[in-house]
């Protein structure tokens, strides 16, 4: 396949760099990219999130913001992108990656005055690669191994949608993350296998439990500890889980004559404290899953078919949804919930300032659940209930415990401007997305969402 046309917006998420923005200092060459955008989408339901898609807030007809139309736009998702590298020798290199956009919100975030969206690390690492001798080495935040690639194993190369929404794809695979990961080539660049160690982080659901500050109540009288809200530099109402090891990766990719074929398989290890009275003991789950990612060009450089999925136990928070990796059960140890996730696309190039693209997309997590004195625990509980959510501001609950989410999306973007000043490019998309929820009192409801976004970015760098 090649790499990516620094162009093409699958490029422009995984982090290319153009070819305007070059100066040399002494033996190092700098290279920059990034670019400003504006973009904004209408939707049929209101969800907080602007153009970044947050599937399990789609809400049901209990809400009234489901009955209301949402028009958001911003900027915030601009970037700035560094890339800075030096050559050893004339087949080795060493090279450090800085990028970065205005994705987070700080606390006074608002949309009513400034809307000072927060300036945010994307990726930022330094790789060392010898070409001759096929080593290749990485380390600190960048994509994580998990996610697709498009040529070999190669830091920038990650096959990315071309989506406007900034969320990309439901049932993409992807995590942007601190990492550790050697890779090494053989015949000629043909194929390439890649270990790495990455930042680990089980996404817990407590439905049922009692908790405050990772601390979960359990009906036996114990308390299970998975973790703690933030300190100092960290996000205070976020919850920090309880890690004993890195998330172990693997992968093998197959470059033919004819398109990229990879697989992989990712280690996860779930941890947590029971405590009874004033004595306890930790307790360690074994998770993981194995999956992979094709691209077949079946126009060569003109249309191209790309599949990918992952499936397993545990693993669920490398998934574009979020649905979450484990539970708790009865004894207080973690549960790791299995789940599928996986996505292809149709993507095509009529001319080069022309790309379009359909996708479809859909991530699943199973349940795990148990009873005790009456009460319900666990994820997918069928005593949960789900009776008031078709009724507008209902006095029954609507628990709404996630099991699927789908997407199908169209979309394109025109180059229209383009020469030494770089790139000016407009996109419009149309994405269809349904959530689907584990059944219990009053049923299994689905709800529904239909989008359009718009998108207009300049690219002085490209």
């Amino acid at each position: 396949m090649g790499p990516h046309p620094r162009e093409t917006l699958g490029a422009q998420a995984a982090g290319a760099v153009g070819d305007h923005g070059v100066f040399h200092l002494g033996p190092v060459t700098l290279m920059l990219g990034g670019f400003v955008d504006t973009a904004a989408v209408l939707e049929n339901r209101h969800i907080a999130s602007d153009t970044f898609n947050y599937w399990q807030d789609m809400p049901y007809p209990n809400e009234p913001r489901y009955h209301t139309n949402n028009f958001d736009g911003g900027a915030r998702y601009s970037r700035l992108s560094l890339l800075a590298r030096g050559n050893i020798n004339s087949e080795a290199t060493i090279s450090g990656f800085f990028e970065s956009d205005f994705g987070a919100g700080a606390v006074t975030t608002d949309p009513y005055e400034s809307n000072s969206y927060s300036f945010r690390l994307r990726q930022a690492y330094l790789a060392y690669d010898d070409n001759k001798a096929g080593w290749h080495f990485l380390g600190g935040q960048a994509w994580s191994l998990l996610t697709p690639g498009r040529a070999g194993i190669v830091a920038r190369q990650e096959s990315l949608p071309e989506t406007i929404e900034a969320s990309m794809l439901a049932g993409q695979t992807w995590s942007r993350q601190w990492q550790v990961r050697i890779v090494k080539d053989f015949f000629h660049h043909r194929l390439w296998t890649g270990l790495s160690i990455e930042n680990p982080a089980t996404l817990y659901d407590t439905t049922g439990f009692s908790t405050s500050n990772g601390a979960v109540s359990m009906p036996n009288g114990s308390t299970v500890t998975i973790g703690e809200n933030g300190v100092g530099l960290t996000n205070d109402t976020t919850n920090f889980s309880n890690e004993i090891a890195p998330d172990v990766i693997g992968k093998v990719a197959y470059d033919p004559v004819w398109g990229h074929y990879e697989m992989e398989g990712i280690l996860h290890f779930p941890h947590d404290r029971v405590t009874m009275g004033h004595t306890g003991h930790n307790n360690t789950a074994i998770g993981g899953g194995a999956g992979g990612s094709m691209i077949l060009p079946l126009i060569p450089g003109k249309v191209e078919l790309r599949m990918a999925g992952l499936a397993g136990w545990g693993i669920n928070r490398y998934g574009s949804v979020l649905l979450p990796d484990a539970t708790i059960k009865a004894n207080g140890s973690p549960d790791p919930l299995f789940g599928v996730q996986a996505q292809a696309g149709v993507i095509a190039h009529p001319n080069p300032r022309i790309d379009v693209y359909g996708y479809v997309g859909t991530q699943r997590v199973g349940h795990s659940y148990f009873n005790s004195n009456g009460a319900s625990y666990g994820y997918g509980n069928p005593g949960y209930s789900n009776a008031g959510c078709l009724q507008e501001l209902s006095t029954l609950a609507c628990t709404a415990n996630t099991r699927a989410v789908s997407e199908i999306t169209i979309g394109g973007w025109w180059r229209f401007f383009k020469g030494r000043f770089g790139t000016v490019e407009a996109g419009t998309q149309l994405a269809y997305a349904r959530r689907q929820i584990w059944s219990g009192i009053g049923g299994d409801p689905h709800t529904s969402m239909s989008q359009i976004f718009f998108d207009f970015r300049y690219l002085p760098f490209q």
